[in-house]
């Protein structure tokens, strides 16, 4: 049975009907685009626009779901609240701003700290750049200035963005998703992370897919 499981989601992920282990699909309508110095020079408009929303579903590093008060950072893709340590207009109340900015800046170090992780060691010149990125300050006043002339950054911020260096996605890099790749199977030493029945190896173990026809009740895929 473990056996036909993993056959048919390999079948369905050359497909692209289902994300690769450690990958999800998610809507990523909107690219930053920074220099080989980390610095912003564009907000990108992705895909295509569908009545009110931008459509550009993608696949990208897993974003499993997060919530509470210390949401754990995407990787190469995220919302500008942890990619830029924007503010979150939609909480501001009763004078809170400078909770919220304390928070943000929170969001924003602990991308950084995933980042570096990551790609740290990773020679590869948008490696570095990303790094460079990090290494800056919060650059959320350069995106807003960037979007003044569509006067709509306060209702895109909290959509997912990826990085673009000098406007080449940066799943161009094909190391830098074989990094992510280690990075996500070896998982933690933690009780997060189980022995794969396939293969032996410790890894994440993936949440029931009901793409796959069969099976709608397999608690786990590993």
């Amino acid at each position: 049975m473990i056996e036909d499981l993993i056959a048919e989601y390999d079948a369905l992920s050359r497909r692209r009907k289902v994300p690769k282990y450690g990958w999800s699909f998610v809507n990523a309508p909107y690219g930053i685009n920074i220099d080989l110095d980390g610095y912003i020079t564009d907000i990108l408009n992705l895909g295509e626009q569908i009545s009110k929303k931008r459509n550009n579903v993608v696949s990208v590093p897993a974003q499993d779901g997060r919530s509470g008060t210390k949401p754990l950072p995407y990787f190469l893709c995220d919302n500008a609240l942890h990619f830029l340590g924007e503010i979150d207009f939609s909480k501001i109340m009763n004078g809170n701003e400078a909770e919220l900015e304390q928070r943000s800046r929170e969001y924003f170090e602990r991308s950084k700290a995933l980042h570096m992780d990551i790609l740290g060691s990773v020679p590869t010149k948008f490696a570095r750049a990303i790094c460079n990125f990090f290494d800056q300050e919060p650059q959320y006043y350069k995106a807003r200035e960037l979007r003044a002339q569509y006067g709509d950054w306060k209702s895109i911020y909290r959509d997912n963005f990826i990085l673009y260096i000098n406007y080449e996605s940066v799943f161009c890099d094909s190391v830098i998703c074989s990094a992510w790749n280690e990075w996500y199977t070896k998982g933690e030493e933690s009780s997060t992370t189980m022995i794969s029945l396939a293969s032996g190896k410790r890894v994440i173990p993936q949440e029931k897919h009901s793409y796959i026809r069969g099976f709608p009740h397999q608690p786990k895929l590993i």
